[in-house]
Formats: structure tokens, sequence, C-alpha cells
């Protein structure tokens, strides 16, 4: 959790979007060969390419989606770089191919043929997306990291997490009130019920 919080915070991005991607994602890529240090690497690289892009919730949902599938097969196959993320990042194939220093060309063919390994493909892939739309020296990704949006979901973030904070804290206190009303409505219905009859 502090991970995908420092994320979320670093990228402008809403925690809770990050956390289901991310319950879907890290399984997928772990169970396919991923270390977990790739598997985090790769993931904050696609949330800072969408703060740059300005990805809306569902496209980064669809992003991670697209790679949560490429790691359940186990192969990267066209459908999910032409369709899935060709529609959300640009000139995704392209920089599929050259990821894998291919030309685009080759690069098809070898996913026609299932010759491309997901757990090898991805890390390489969120890299080279990283720096080609986030700046060689992080310049892109710097200037639209402090923008407005960005700073909402900041906002957004910490109020989250301060709800959370609250009911974890809280919970013992929460459940035992949850626990009273409820006793209270079953008496308060029994005795309209015995009232009834």
């Amino acid at each position: 959790l502090q991970e995908l919080q420092s994320i979320a915070s670093t990228a402008g991005q809403d925690i809770k979007v990050l956390e289901e991607a991310y319950r879907r994602y890290a399984p997928s890529a772990i169970l396919a060969g991923a270390t977990q240090e790739e598997v985090n690497k790769s993931f904050k690289d696609f949330a800072e390419v969408a703060t740059v892009l300005h990805l809306p919730e569902d496209k980064i949902n669809s992003v991670y989606l697209a790679l949560d599938q490429m790691y359940a097969k186990g192969t990267v196959q066209s459908e999910e770089i032409k369709k899935q993320l060709g529609n959300v990042l640009p000139a995704a194939v392209e920089v599929g191919a050259k990821a894998m220093e291919m030309s685009s060309s080759k690069f098809i063919e070898a996913m026609s043929k299932n010759e491309i390994a997901a757990k090898d493909f991805v890390p390489k892939f969120s890299a080279l997306y990283r720096q080609i739309f986030g700046g060689v020296d992080d310049s892109v990704f710097k200037s639209v990291q402090d923008m407005f949006f960005a700073n909402l979901m900041r906002i957004k973030n910490n109020w989250t997490l301060l709800a959370r904070d609250v009911y974890n804290i809280n919970q013992e206190l929460m459940n035992n009130v949850a626990k009273i009303v409820r006793d209270g409505l079953i008496t308060r219905s029994e005795e309209r019920r015995v009232g009834k009859e």
C-alpha cells in the first residue's frame, strides 16, 4: 500500500483507481515470472505516462487491463497492443517494436507466432514509454506533475487516506455503534410485530 500511495502522489493519480488496477495487474505479472521490482517499476512507469497523456480513469484501467492480459496469457499478442493499448497509448506498436529492438513488421510477426514473452516485454515497453513521453531528462513529466488535475488528485487521495485512517482508528467503536443500532432496530421490529398480533 505504501508503494501505491507513493506512486499516486508522485504521478498525481487517483489512489483508488491505481489500487484496483494493481490488484489485477500484480498477481498476473508475478505468476508470469516478473519480479516484484519489475512489477512496481512498470506499474509506476505507466501511472506517470497516464499523467503526461492526461488519461482519464477508464483509459488508465484499459492500459492495466491490457498489460494484465499479456501477463495472464504469457505472451504479447497483437490484440492487446493494437486494439487495447493502441486505442489509449499513441504509437503503441512502434514503441513496442522499438522496446524489443525490432521493426514494426517483425514485431507484429513475432506477436503472431507468440514469440514475445510478456515478462520480457512489459518492463522494456514501460521503461521506453516512460522515457519517450516523460522526457529523457524527465522534463515533460515534471512539467505536468504539478498541474491542476494532478494536484486535485493529490487532495482527493489525502481525503481518501484520512477517511481510511479515521475508519481504522475507530473501527471497533463504529462496529459497536452499528451493533447497538442493529439491535435497537431488531428490537423495535419485533415489538411492532408482536403489537400487530
